[in-house]
């Protein structure tokens, strides 16, 4: 392979390079490419450090400064997909309960292990539970990230035990009505919805891994990390001369009151996203979910997303003026320059995507997302 490529003048180090690619393409390394290998081979060493628990505490402030969340990395083309780290991770912890008895670690315990714990808390502090805790805790059976001690660490009282234990509930309670940017999911069990509240009566209270919960379960936000990450978003897409006034084929447009807005909310609807990964996409809490359900989701029903994203790739060319074109006056959209493309079934589906902006654009829907 050629010589790599610097790193490019326009960033002022490779934690905000990074940044720049998971935006674009997720938590991933980048190719192995002249332009990306020395990107690629930065991650490599740092996301090792991360999993080893050695990260220096500068770099863990720059991850946080950037919004780079190693804990997310998937490697999906090694072996069967599964984190290395953490099967050794698990066959240790295993090891060491069949050896003591107890998965807390006295004074003799491995260093690895212990630094595993430090890991897996920290991280719990600041994301509560994840995919990738659940996966942990499943293959650990009597597990529970927050409730595992190390030598040194005050035993946890029965209130604590308690308030784990209904967390816990919660979190199962409420996988299909999940609360997001701190609002209670409307449809949420009424027991759930209950404990909830209260806590967030007393949120000020909490303990760093009980914080860490709420947050992961979308009841409370960190709403300085939000603001840092939308800004990011913005000036990414504005250094690269992108508008959402002035739309281009690949750029996410997540505003509800757009066509592409719209659009990718009737695409997120045929592949059956669920709530939380749609509150996430547009920022909106589960009070504006609902107002989608039950106003824009039914204009979609029946309308095949091939034939959305047909009338997708018209929008660029012809942006709004695609709603002006009705299928009962051929004539009059021949007149106005109507795409010869454009059949009586994308006519169905621009139809569904004016009513939807009729609405969207009458009846407010906030959204806490970047706008450049």
């Amino acid at each position: 392979m050629s010589q790599p490529y610097p790193m490019p003048a326009r960033f002022a180090n490779k934690f905000e390079w990074a940044a720049c690619f998971v935006q674009e393409h997720g938590m991933t390394l980048p190719p192995n490419t002249p332009e990306l290998s020395s990107l690629r081979n930065w991650m490599c060493f740092k996301l090792n450090q991360f999993k080893k628990g050695t990260l220096g505490e500068d770099n863990i402030q720059m991850l946080e400064h950037y919004g780079l969340d190693f804990s997310r990395y998937e490697a999906t083309n090694t072996g069967k997909g599964h984190r290395r780290p953490d099967a050794e991770f698990i066959n240790a912890l295993l090891a060491w309960r069949e050896r003591t008895g107890s998965l807390d670690l006295s004074a003799d315990a491995p260093e690895d292990l212990v630094r595993a714990h430090r890991l897996q808390t920290d991280t719990f502090s600041a994301r509560g539970i994840t995919d990738r805790v659940r996966k942990i805790e499943a293959e650990v059976p009597g597990l529970r990230i927050p409730l595992w001690r190390r030598h040194g660490q005050a035993p946890l009282t029965s209130a604590d035990l308690k308030w784990w234990a209904a967390a816990y509930e919660y979190a199962d309670l409420t996988r299909d009505t999940p609360a997001f940017l701190g609002v209670v999911h409307p449809d949420a069990p009424l027991a759930a919805a209950q404990w909830a509240l209260q806590q967030l009566d007393h949120a000020d209270q909490l303990t760093g891994l009980k914080r860490g919960f709420m947050v992961g379960q979308g009841l409370l936000v960190n709403r300085a990390g939000r603001e840092r990450s939308k800004r990011r978003e913005a000036d990414l897409w504005v250094s690269r001369g992108v508008s959402l006034d002035e739309p281009e084929y690949g750029v996410k447009d997540r505003r509800l009151d757009s066509f592409l807005g719209i659009c990718m909310y009737a695409r997120m609807l045929d592949t059956k996203a669920n709530d939380k990964e749609v509150m996430a996409a547009f920022g909106i809490n589960p009070s504006g979910l609902a107002l989608l359900k039950a106003n824009v989701a039914p204009l979609f029903q029946g309308i095949p997303l091939k034939t959305l994203q047909r009338v997708r790739l018209f929008y660029p060319d012809y942006g709004d003026q695609l709603l002006r074109f009705k299928a009962q006056d051929p004539v009059a959209d021949l007149v106005a320059n109507r795409p010869a493309a454009l059949k009586p079934i994308h006519m169905r589906c621009l139809a569904a995507i004016a009513e939807a902006l009729a609405y969207t654009r009458t009846n407010y829907i906030r959204q806490d997302i970047a706008v450049y």
